[in-house]
This record gives C-alpha cells, structure tokens and sequence, in this order.
C-alpha cells in the first residue's frame, strides 16, 4: 500500500509552487495536500477532489465568535 505513486495505493504528498531545494523558503509555497486520497487546495484546505467542499470552520473559531456574541449584549 506504501512506498510508492501508483493507482490503487495510499499518498499523503505535497505539491510545491516553488524548489524548496534552491530556497528552503520555497518550502511553504503550499499549492496542494493529498491526504487519505484527497487533494486539498493548499491555502485553505477545501477539498478539491474527488468532491468539492469547503473547509468546516474549526470548534475554536465557532467558539470565539459565540463568545465574542455573547459579550455585544
């Protein structure tokens, strides 16, 4: 299952826009995840394939912003 790119085997990978080998910087010019068989676009992490959907929004902004809710009154 490891070990290797080929159809029918799991990857968890990275696709740089950038040679990470020329700048060490270039490192951190994410344009795409794969992980588990999906590819996620790399800024936001919605995934692109094989469906498309967005992001959820992670528990500790939805309880920032119920907190910061709260606070308004």
């Amino acid at each position: 299952d490891l070990g290797s790119i080929e159809p029918g085997k799991a990857a968890d990978l990275l696709v740089l826009d950038a040679n990470p080998l020329d700048n060490i910087r270039n490192s951190m010019a994410i344009r795409y995840v794969m992980k588990a068989g999906r590819l996620l676009e790399g800024s936001t992490l919605n995934e692109v394939w094989p469906t498309t959907r967005a992001f959820p929004t992670p528990y500790w902004v939805r309880e920032q912003r119920a907190l910061q809710g709260l606070e308004r009154r």
